[in-house]
């Protein structure tokens, strides 16, 4: 329970690889980092877990637009509170959260994913399963969460080639069943955001900070995805 996971964290003698704790719909096990980062930032003696489904109101404007382009089965909210301070960066740990959730009929649950969404609508994917009746996902942080039918096809840049300016140029094949294509860009290690829309099948980064790109082809009924996660200048 959560009241006994106050107990262990609050034991500096206690030692533990993780600790599971079950709450209705949801499951979530921390490991060993993530114990340790909570004993050393909670606020008193009590902690108490939520992990709450939330509604488009808990939504702000730019979130909202961002997920208008997605086919969104449901979003939810998750944190630990001790004292009235919220818990949310575990500082290296992990923490693995289970949810109860029920496809739609006809759709594969292989393409069910879990999203943090920040408060300026990017979105960040985090390697989803579907198992017994629930998904599963690992995360270093608690956050607002979004769970996408994501359709994905996978496909390569032809080209990512640097212009004589110091521009990179970006080439990929044309995907079936899209109408147009969305650019995002990142810095290493940071959120994406959307840089351009295209028709065509080829887009030139002015920005070098740009590091780390994804195309996005909106189809008028599905999504797919270009990812080059290989791609990074030398300030990546």
């Amino acid at each position: 329970t959560v009241e006994n996971l106050a107990d262990i964290v609050g034991d500096d003698k206690y030692s533990a690889e993780s600790v599971v704790v079950g709450m209705g719909e949801a499951t979530v096990e921390l490991d060993a980092k993530a114990l340790e980062t909570i004993r050393d930032t909670m606020a008193g003696d009590t902690i108490r877990l939520f992990v709450e489904r939330n509604t488009d109101e808990n939504l702000n404007g730019k979130q909202k637009k961002t997920l208008g382009k997605y086919d969104v089965t449901g979003t939810f909210d998750a944190y630990l509170e001790s004292n009235g301070v919220r818990i949310h960066d575990f500082k290296g740990g992990n923490v693995t959260v289970s949810i109860e959730f029920t496809p739609e009929k006809g759709k594969k649950t292989k393409n069910y994913k879990v999203y943090y969404i920040d408060d300026d609508g990017n979105l960040q994917k985090y390697t989803t399963k579907y198992e017994d009746g629930r998904l599963i996902f690992v995360t270093g942080h608690f956050s607002n969460y979004v769970v996408i039918y994501d359709n994905v096809q996978d496909v390569l840049l032809t080209e990512a080639a640097t212009t004589k300016k110091g521009y990179i140029k970006l080439s990929w094949n044309e995907i079936d069943g899209a109408v147009k294509y969305v650019v995002y860009g990142a810095k290493c290690g940071k959120s994406y955001k959307e840089l351009a829309e295209t028709d065509g099948t080829s887009f030139t980064i002015k920005k070098i900070g740009d590091a780390v790109v994804r195309i996005t082809g909106m189809g008028r009924d599905e999504a797919a995805d270009l990812v080059a996660n290989k791609l990074m200048t030398s300030e990546a």
